[in-house]
């Protein structure tokens, strides 16, 4: 819905500004005894200017990067670099994005570039060509709840028409020093979220946003979004860079080559949704999910990966006391001594809280007592806390127990979940560098093994279930049984040198026992079919 503009007697009454009692002199007011809104929005280029906008065109270069997928948890990776044309319609609520990407993240790198659009009608959201693992088609509604607070993000001028529009949703946040100079704080209540603009007091421009964020792994964290290098165009200032930093550091960086203000050789039909995405519905809750968690939904569309939450757990035996649990991502539970060990809480807590369900479905009244993480990269490790909301314990690779620890002590209001909700004390056993640790029963044991020779990660576990009658072993990343290709490089020779190494397998890549290998992306596939796989591949894994 298109904002109105307010009475100037509403902007100058605004109490909750504190500056009733400020008189700007009328021949030349100081810029920093305005109203803080009506000098911010001055600055951007008028409340009647923005209020009128109807469309403006961006160029743009960028890198985007993501944290906690490196090989330590505090190392950021660059994903993708691209070429892109925003152009925004205010007036019908819509966004078209044209992209050109280059993915620079593992194996990906190797992949060429590729071009495609998102076009953005309110809610809803379609995609005309591949991107990724992406067909063309109906965008998720949590991609286009991300894609919606990226650009409310990097673009102010949206936030300033909300808050001219929703007067009461404005507050004095202070002042703070920022880049040596003392800044007057613009607080705007959006969706629940305070956002935070830090106005330049001599020019009333922005300086930068900070505002909090729902991380599936960490919960709320804080955002900060830097402008820099404003320039005019029209009336309308815009930011040359644009900056977004989250916990570990810069996560994406955007350079603006030209802003059109209202132009004219937008072609008809542009805001059309393609014919592949058909007639979208949105789902209210996935949208809410993509615009609080925007960093870590944009981040792996931009490793060329959607990111959902989880949905339903899918169980089935593998041998007797050993089930896969498979939604899109897989995970094992290992039934021992009467007690339940678990092997990956991957995705998000809601994904978390769908294992534990389901778990208590199938065995009833078993605890579950450990979960074995793989790794701590987000996707494999963002439901441990609804896991150790039910008494489990971590069991963790080297070097991770102190950030996993601070994962299950991270404050979760946004999106409150099962561990906030309850009082327990969780305990975290972190394996030694190059160790073992065992979880035995009388038939079933789970041995999760320290594999240091990588390149994905230093803290990599790799776990193995043996009933006595079969083994199955559990890897993350390395090698996607059944898939036919492995973003990471030389991940299937680690993995199998590392089974030689451990004896899990012997010379001749042979196993005492029946051996399935379950991948955490892929299928469940046998020793046998997978070195037959791989050589398929003219993957080089030692076997003869």
């Amino acid at each position: 819905m298109k904002p109105t503009l307010p009475s100037l007697l509403a902007i100058m009454s605004l109490t909750i500004m504190g500056c009733d009692d400020q008189t700007p002199d009328e021949e030349n007011p100081d810029a920093s005894e305005k109203p803080l809104l009506e000098q911010a929005v001055e600055a951007m280029g008028g409340a009647g200017s923005l209020n009128d906008l109807k469309r403006f065109r961006i160029e743009s270069a960028g890198t985007r990067r993501i944290d906690y997928e490196g090989m330590e948890p505090s190392e950021v990776h660059d994903t993708s670099t691209y070429t892109r044309t925003y152009v925004h319609d205010l007036s019908t609520d819509s966004l078209r994005v044209d992209t050109v990407r280059t993915s620079v993240f593992e194996a990906f790198q190797f992949f060429p570039p590729e071009s495609y659009s998102v076009v953005l009608n309110g809610d809803v959201g379609g995609l005309t060509a591949q991107a990724g693992f992406f067909p063309p088609g109906a965008m998720p509604s949590q991609h286009v709840g991300a894609l919606r607070q990226q650009q409310r993000l990097f673009n102010p001028h949206i936030l300033l028409r909300f808050a001219l529009a929703n007067p009461a949703a404005v507050s004095d946040g202070g002042e703070e020093d920022y880049d040596g100079l003392s800044h007057r704080i613009l607080a705007i209540m959006d969706q629940d979220v305070e956002v935070r603009l830090f106005v330049n007091p001599e020019s009333g421009l922005i300086s930068k946003l900070e505002t909090m964020e729902n991380s599936p792994l960490f919960r709320d964290v804080p955002v900060e979004v830097r402008y820099e290098g404003w320039k005019q165009h029209g009336v309308f200032s815009f930011p040359t860079t644009v900056e977004l930093y989250a916990v570990e550091g810069l996560v994406h960086e955007e350079t603006r080559s030209s802003v059109d203000i209202e132009p004219a050789d937008v072609a008809a039909g542009a805001f059309d949704l393609p014919p592949e995405a058909g007639t979208p519905e949105v789902d209210a809750d996935e949208f809410a999910f993509g615009r609080q968690s925007h960093l870590v939904v944009e981040a792996f569309f931009q490793i060329l990966f959607g990111y959902e939450q989880g949905g339903a757990v899918e169980v089935s035996e593998l041998t007797p006391g050993v089930m896969l649990l498979s939604a899109g991502h897989n995970s094992l539970a290992a039934l021992v001594d009467e007690r339940l060990v678990v092997i990956e809480a991957p995705i998000s807590p809601a994904h978390g809280t769908h294992i534990v369900e389901t778990l208590a479905s199938e065995f009833p009244g078993v605890p579950i007592s450990h979960v074995v993480q793989s790794h701590h990269h987000q996707d494999h490790s963002a439901g441990v806390r609804s896991l150790a909301a039910v008494g489990a314990k971590l069991v963790v690779g080297p070097g991770v127990k102190s950030f996993y620890e601070d994962v299950l002590a991270a404050s979760s209001t946004l999106r409150p979940d099962a561990l906030s909700r309850v009082d327990v004390e969780t305990e975290v056993e972190e394996v030694a560098q190059g160790a073992t640790s065992e979880i035995a029963g009388p038939t079933v044991t789970v041995t999760a093994y320290h594999m240091s020779a990588n390149t994905h990660s230093a803290d990599l576990l790799l776990t193995l279930v043996d009933t006595g009658a079969a083994r199955v072993i559990y890897v993350a990343d390395l090698y996607n049984a059944g898939v036919g290709f492995s973003p990471v490089l030389g991940g299937p020779e680690s993995f199998f040198a590392a089974m030689r190494d451990l004896e899990i397998i012997d010379q001749d890549c042979v196993s005492e026992l029946p051996l399935t290998i379950i991948p955490s992306h892929g299928l469940a596939q046998s020793l046998e079919d997978s070195i037959t796989e791989l050589d398929g591949l003219e993957v080089d894994i030692g076997c003869p």
